[in-house]
């Protein structure tokens, strides 16, 4: 889909004095490659070969500096390093070092290299830090945009930089929820039929380094999912029914809670709106405002907050909150 962009780095470096140890050298000539993933143009892989047996470090930053640093796992000579969540659009300065088993450290030229700019159709922010120390000042924000024109996933820095994108499959497809996957490399979001026609639900995942990239059909999808602790993916789901209401011959849809245990498993619905909820005749709000749902070994227990003693003690987990009316229903985690 994108073509995979290959920037040769020539890194200069000077001989090593013999004799020296734990010293700091320059010597032999290093060439890296820059290889931008084909999916996620803010994952970057270093490659380069040294002539000494060695642990490879590749040192960088925005603005000249060389204020993050990724570090290989075992001593070798061809070198393969990979920095992810980097700055879309940023103009980057790096430095790739050895460290040799003996201790020495040789350090090749520093160069610079510019990260691809973020999708035309995404949309832009401007942000505006009041707390210089705040999360948000120094961390990320995981957002989605919703629209007619265009529909993405963004992980926005208080730069107001995009750091990752991901955008739906067809033209057809909006995206509604995104989150961080539990495995904390992913993106995990939904998508749905823009005009909520045709049942086209699904959850995408897509790792930050962009090794992963899977879907899950999600069967007549809704607009929320959480991941529960054990992998499980769970949706809201519409389910159609035929309700006899005063003057109104009509298909009203509640959302059930629907889950599937792998992208390859049958999704199981286990949990609907009760029929009482859609009789016309209103129900008092404090009897179905609020409602628990927690997973157990042997299954979900769906109770009233007032004996929600009922659901075993054994249950893990997080809580899922469903709160609101008859009418409406919106699964709140905690």
């Amino acid at each position: 889909m994108r073509a995979l962009l290959l920037l040769a780095l020539i890194l200069g470096c000077k001989d090593k004095d013999a004799g020296d140890s734990a010293t700091t050298a320059t010597g032999e000539s290093c060439a890296a490659d820059i290889a931008f993933n084909e999916l996620v143009k803010t994952a970057v892989t270093f490659s380069w070969t040294s002539s000494t047996a060695g642990v490879a470090r590749v040192e960088y930053g925005l603005q000249g500096n060389l204020d993050q640093s990724v570090t290989a796992a075992e001593s070798a000579t061809e070198h393969s390093v990979q920095a992810i969540a980097l700055a879309h659009g940023g103009t980057y300065t790096l430095q790739a070092v050895v460290t040799t088993d003996a201790g020495d450290e040789v350090r090749c030229d520093a160069q610079e290299f510019e990260v691809p700019q973020a999708p035309q159709e995404i949309q832009k922010f401007t942000v505006n830090i009041s707390e210089p120390e705040s999360e948000m000042a120094n961390g990320y924000v995981l957002l989605s945009t919703l629209g007619s024109d265009s529909t993405w996933v963004g992980l926005l820095s208080g730069t107001g930089r995009y750091h990752f994108t991901a955008g739906s499959d067809a033209d057809n497809l909006n995206i509604a929820r995104a989150r961080m996957g539990r495995d904390g490399t992913s993106v995990i979001y939904n998508y749905a039929h823009d005009d909520r026609i045709d049942d086209l639900g699904g959850l995408a995942r897509v790792s930050l380094d962009g090794s992963v990239n899977t879907r899950t059909r999600t069967l007549v999808g809704h607009h929320d999912f959480i991941e529960l602790p054990d992998g499980t993916l769970s949706w809201l789901g519409y389910d159609r029914r035929n309700i006899a209401m005063p003057s109104v011959d009509a298909l009203k849809t509640t959302p059930p809670i629907v889950q599937a245990e792998s992208a390859q498993s049958q999704p199981t619905v286990f949990w609907r709106v009760p029929k009482e909820w859609l009789r016309p005749t209103p129900q008092p709000r404090s009897s179905i405002s609020s409602m628990t749902m927690r997973r157990t070994s042997g299954g979900c227990v769906i109770t009233p907050r007032a004996t929600e003693s009922s659901c075993p003690s054994t249950t893990s987990g997080p809580t899922a909150t469903l709160s609101g009316t008859s009418k409406a229903k919106t699964l709140i985690t905690s």
